[in-house]
Formats: C-alpha cells, sequence, structure tokens
C-alpha cells in the first residue's frame, strides 16, 4: 500500500527521502524523509495511533481470536509464548483502538454505498451486563440478501419474567430505563443510509411493536413494504412438519426459513463473541466494552481489511470476498436458471435476482457466476 504522507509539523507535502531507520525487534527497515519548508525529520509512523503500541503485530491475531469465542483473559494467556505479551490490561488497550477503528471504517463503508441493499432483514436479541437482573437489547440489522451485518446498537432495558418479580428485579428496574428507542433511533438511520431506491422492504418476526415503529420511521418518500414473518425462534414449532402448518405451507412444499440471514448471524454472535454465550463465565462490565466488541466483530464478519481499517489515512474502503457468497449465489443462480432469469452481480459483491433490484439489469454488472468463478471466489 502506498502511503499518502505530509509533514506532521506544518502539514507540507514538499519533502524528499533522507536516509532511514532500523526496528531491531522486527529486523525492519523503514525510510525517512526531511520537509523542505521546516526542515524537520519524519516518516509515514510518525504520530500515528499505533506508535504506543509495543507490538503491533498483536492487531492481527487480536482481530482474528476476538472474533472467534476468546476472551480477552485467554488471549493474554496465549500471546505471553507466541508474543511475550501476558498484560490482559495491554490486550485490553489494543481492543479498545480495534474496536474504534471498527466503528470509524463501517461508518465510512455504510457512507460509501459499500452495503447498499433494497432488503433488511431486522429484529432484537436480548442478554445481560454482570448478571441477568441487568438486561440488554441488541437492535439487529442485516442486509437480506448477503447477509453482511448494517447494525448492531445495544442498549439497557428492565429486567422481566420471574426476574422483574423478584424483591431485586423491582429494586433495578426503578432505576434503570428502557432505552430501545435509542437503540432504534440509530439503527433506523444506519438502514436508511443503505437502502438505494425508495422501494425497499423490511422483514421481521410478528412482534406487534415493530409494526408501528417501522411504519413511523419509514413513511414518504420510501414505498415500504414490511413482510411479518414467523421464523423458527424459542417460542415457534421446531419440526419441519409443524413449522409448515403454521406458516400455511403444504407438506410436500419446500419452506425456507424467511429471516435465515437474522438467525444465522444471531447464532454467530451467540459461538463467535464470548460475552455472548448463554451460560458462560464471560460477561460484559460495560455495554461500551461490549460495543466495541460488537464493532469489531461487524469488521471480521463483512470482510473489511485490517490494513484499511487501521490506516490513519481512511484506507481503501472494499471489502474481501464474503465467505457465504459462493454457496449462496451458487444456489440463487440455480433457481435463477431454472426461472430462466439471469443472477446479477453489484459492485459490492452483493448476488440478486432482477426482481430485487426493482430496476433493470442494465444498471448492474451481469454475471452468468459459474462453477468456475465459484471456485475462484471461494
Amino acid at each position: 500500500m502506498k502511503h499518502r504522507i505530509e509533514c506532521p509539523a506544518c502539514k507540507s507535502k514538499d519533502y524528499y527521502k533522507n536516509g532511514h531507520y532500523h526496528i531491531k525487534r522486527t529486523n525492519r527497515y523503514y525510510p525517512k524523509y526531511q520537509c523542505k519548508q521546516c526542515q524537520k525529520y519524519f516518516s509515514f509512523r510518525t504520530d500515528r495511533d499505533q506508535n504506543n503500541f509495543y507490538k503491533r503485530e498483536l492487531l492481527q491475531d487480536i482481530y482474528l481470536n476476538y472474533t472467534s469465542h476468546q476472551s480477552i483473559r485467554r488471549m493474554a494467556l496465549n500471546f505471553r509464548e507466541k508474543h511475550g505479551v501476558g498484560s490482559k490490561n495491554t490486550i485490553a488497550r489494543y481492543v479498545d483502538y480495534l474496536g474504534a477503528k471498527a466503528k470509524e471504517h463501517h461508518e465510512r463503508m455504510l457512507k460509501a454505498g459499500k452495503l447498499n441493499t433494497v432488503i433488511v432483514q431486522f429484529d432484537e436479541m436480548e442478554h445481560y451486563i454482570n448478571s441477568k437482573y441487568q438486561m440488554i437489547s441488541i437492535a439487529v440489522a442485516v442486509c437480506g440478501t448477503t447477509g453482511r451485518v448494517i447494525a448492531l446498537e445495544s442498549c439497557e432495558i428492565k429486567c422481566k419474567g420471574k426476574l422483574g418479580a423478584t424483591p431485586n428485579g423491582k429494586f433495578i428496574n426503578t432505576t434503570r430505563k428502557d432505552k430501545r428507542d435509542v437503540a432504534f433511533k440509530e439503527t433506523f438511520r444506519k438502514m436508511r443510509g443503505v437502502f438505494r431506491t425508495p422501494d425497499i422492504t423490511i422483514v421481521s418476526d410478528a412482534k406487534p411493536a415493530y409494526r408501528l415503529v417501522i411504519k413511523k420511521e419509514f413513511g414518504p418518500p420510501y414505498n415500504l413494504t414490511h413482510q411479518r414473518e414467523i421464523s423458527r425462534g424459542k417460542n415457534q414449532p421446531r419440526s419441519t412438519l409443524a413449522f409448515k402448518k403454521a406458516t400455511g405451507a403444504t407438506p410436500q412444499e419446500k419452506v425456507d426459513d424467511p429471516l435465515f440471514w437474522l438467525n444465522h448471524l444471531c447464532a454467530e454472535l451467540r459461538y463467535n463473541v464470548n460475552r455472548l454465550d448463554r451460560k458462560s463465565w464471560n460477561t460484559s462490565k460495560s455495554i461500551e466494552k461490549l460495543q466495541n466488541h460488537l464493532y469489531i466483530f461487524i469488521a471480521r464478519h463483512n470482510g473489511y481489511s485490517l490494513e484499511d481499517m487501521t490506516d490513519d489515512n481512511g484506507g481503501d474502503l472494499k471489502i474481501l470476498p464474503h465467505k457465504f457468497s459462493p454457496r449462496d449465489f451458487k444456489k440463487r443462480a440455480a433457481n435463477a436458471k431454472k426461472r430462466k432469469l439471469k443472477l446479477v452481480v453489484d459492485d459490492s459483491g452483493n448476488g440478486y435476482l432482477p426482481e430485487d433490484l426493482n430496476e433493470t439489469a442494465d444498471t448492474v454488472y451481469e454475471n452468468d457466476y459459474d462453477d468456475d468463478d465459484l471456485k475462484e471466489s471461494g
């Protein structure tokens, strides 16, 4: 990557190369530059956010392990032999840095239109901070065609059910507020940023509150289609036959999960983010730390490059191939072939059928997406 640098003292871009310096620990040489205006020396590493980090190579391992069901304490134990760093406070400082960078990069990707779509699946998942009396809700918005995450916003809520009826629950509920409206507002702001046409589709479960909130937020000029689907959730029929009866399908008819990408994402969150285990010793101590973890997961799940994400100059706005895209595209291409339709792929790597686009196929890049292309992208 070419580093776009300038003099950190006078912001001048009139400089020339003058020597180099050596870092003994990594045995690497870096060029030095001298400004023609103020005569000061600098390099592309001067005034970087990572200058205070003892070992920058830790970022890659933390980025991979923190989104693979490892806690900060476990990473500190594992890195003691590999990197010589065994302090959990050091790992926590790297995690805070990655969380801030992941948040900034995700906002840039939304603003640049890299996650644009016409279908979004929306729902909530619940967890807790410290104890089950301190409940939280996470608003989830995911692209309905590729499964990429649009928003994960956490907020505190009141405990309910048997916990809310206990003396401790009643006492805690008097001091806690339900802040779902704040999380919903931030989630809907990001959703409005990815809709590229006024004709939009939002898919959610059959919770009555969603109908009023979504209708209020996505009024004119949007032509909203709100699909309220029955999913195989906690209180829904688990067997295929019972699910078909609940949805009105015949026993011979093949029924797909209408909220597949959302349910799959929630399952991935429970598995890969150790803070969200249903029964675990790993719990969040603050909602800010949880939100940092979620942003790092978004970056990993969506395929953001760590090099671009941590680049002080902004980096390139590119998305690495989605790990589920080839399989999903192959299935959709087979269905399109039966219906004599052509699968189209836009610049962001999102695959659509012409009916999903609500526009002509000439506006996007057409691709037959045969088996050879799938092997190359996988």
